[in-house]
Formats: C-alpha cells, sequence, structure tokens
C-alpha cells in the first residue's frame, strides 16, 4: 500500500492548523507540523486528489508518492513521547517507560491520526481524564491509532466500541488494542452505521466539524442521558458559533475548552 505525502512550505503555525482541518475532510490522515512546513500524509488510494488541487492551489506545495515501509522509518525517526501533565504518557513501544504518571499508552500510529502529538488529541485526553469511566460503555467514534479507547479502558471502561472508515486505522487500532493489553475494546470498519447500539454512557468523537455536524442527531440519541455525554473535538475555534449552534438544539449544558486554534466541547445530554 502506497501513501501520498504533501508538504506545504512557508505556513506559521495558525496557518498549519486551518490547513490540518481542511484536509481531514480530503482523507488526509497523518500530519507533522514543523516550524515553517506541514507534512500531511493519506492513503493513495483514497485521498480526494481534486479537493487537494483546489485547497493547496494558492499555497508553495509539493507531493510524493511513498510506500508504507518509508512511512514507518520515517515515523520512528521523528515520534517523540508526549506527557499530558501527571495523567497520561503517550510513547512508542522503543522508548523507555515513563513511570511518573498515571497512565501510559504504547500507540505504534503507523498511518492513523492520534499518536497524542495534535492539540485535539490532547484535548480530548485531558477532559476524558476528569470524567467517571468506571464500568461505563463507551463509543468511541472514528477511532484512528484507537489511543482513546484504551485510555477509556485504562480508566475503567466495561465495554469500549471502537469504528473508523480507514482499513489501514481499522488495523492499526487492533494492534494498538492487543499492544497495550486491552480487553474491553471492539474494533469496527465502517461508518457510524456499523454501530447500531445505543445507550453509551459516553461518546468520543475527535473527528472533524462537517462530520460532527452532519452526525449530532445520531449520536445524541445513541448517549444516554444523565451520563458523561458527548467528548468532541476536531474543530477550529473559528467554527466555534458554527457547532454550538447544532448543540443549542438539543442541551445548552455544555463547556468549551481551548488549546490553541482548537475547540474540544463536552456536551451533557
Amino acid at each position: 500500500m502506497n501513501y501520498l505525502k504533501v508538504t506545504v512550505s512557508d505556513l506559521d503555525a495558525a496557518q498549519q492548523e486551518i490547513l490540518i482541518a481542511q484536509l481531514s475532510e480530503l482523507n488526509f490522515i497523518g500530519f507533522e507540523q514543523k516550524e515553517q512546513h506541514l507534512l500531511a500524509y493519506a492513503n493513495e488510494q483514497v485521498a480526494d486528489l481534486e479537493g487537494l488541487a483546489l485547497t493547496l492551489a494558492d499555497n508553495n506545495a509539493h507531493s510524493e508518492i511513498i510506500p508504507e515501509v518509508n512511512w514507518n522509518e520515517q515515523w520512528e525517526r521523528d515520534f517523540e513521547p508526549i506527557i499530558i501533565e501527571d495523567q497520561v504518557a503517550i510513547r512508542a513501544h522503543f522508548h523507555k517507560a515513563i513511570s511518573a504518571v498515571k497512565h501510559e499508552i504504547i500507540i505504534t500510529p503507523k498511518m492513523s491520526f492520534g499518536t497524542g502529538h495534535h492539540a485535539t488529541t490532547q484535548l480530548m485526553l485531558t477532559q476524558m481524564s476528569t470524567l467517571n469511566f468506571s464500568d461505563k460503555k463507551v463509543f468511541d467514534y472514528g477511532t484512528g491509532t484507537g489511543v482513546l479507547s484504551v485510555y477509556a479502558e485504562q480508566l475503567g471502561a466495561q465495554k469500549i466500541i471502537a469504528n473508523d472508515i480507514d482499513p489501514w486505522s481499522e488495523e492499526n487500532a487492533k494492534e494498538n488494542v492487543e499492544r497495550n493489553g486491552c480487553n474491553n475494546i471492539e474494533v469496527r470498519l465502517g461508518d457510524i452505521d456499523v454501530v447500531p447500539e445505543d445507550n453509551f454512557d459516553c461518546i468520543l468523537a475527535n473527528i472533524n466539524l462537517n462530520v460532527l455536524k452532519s452526525s449530532m442527531e445520531l449520536l445524541v440519541i445513541k448517549v444516554k442521558k444523565g451520563q458523561n455525554g458527548l467528548l468532541l473535538s476536531g474543530i477550529l475555534e473559528e467554527n466555534e458559533d458554527d457547532i454550538t449552534s447544532i448543540i443549542n438544539t438539543y442541551t445548552t449544558e455544555y463547556q468549551l475548552y481551548k488549546l490553541g486554534k482548537w475547540l474540544c466541547i463536552h456536551v451533557k445530554i
């Protein structure tokens, strides 16, 4: 399986964040932010090339095809552990164990989104650490690497169902679930329709604005009232009014958290 690597130069941090949101909607699932440029990766077979050309029309960008093995080698060279306060650390299998935290997650992300480096994943993990997951039933919508599912189990969740539309993410999430010795996580390939269950105590959704908007009604139906509710991210601060106007049709009880230009919203139903 080959991947499309796109390098976009001459971007400041704010411009990179906006472009990540745009490329996420074009089936790009891996990103590396450098000081002045952004690296973005997608499965060559599913990348929206027409949308990519339009999005990058005014940017200094070039693309190349790389084989799977090259991606893995590059990731291993660049990946550094992430530590979020004293709660959770995310590292690769070749890093030394990190003992100064309550939880440790070992992730081999390959082409999947969710290494912990991006602000949206950090926001989700931070807010998850404040919630009670003991014996809870959780839906991880668009799981990527499976990092949120693994953390939910470590926090005490009894049952986690995770899905992703990308076959590589499904495979990678299953690998990471096994690597972390998890027993309560089921990973499914497909969109939200592969998860017909409801009555979830908590739904985790770190995706993008358009998916959240189109799925909000179904997510509200699937979550149990009076429990942990919905924890949503993948939303730029400039889209706050857009998403909260939809949330307000179901509830006014929600709280926003911000890191950089990204938002995480905890919605109580």
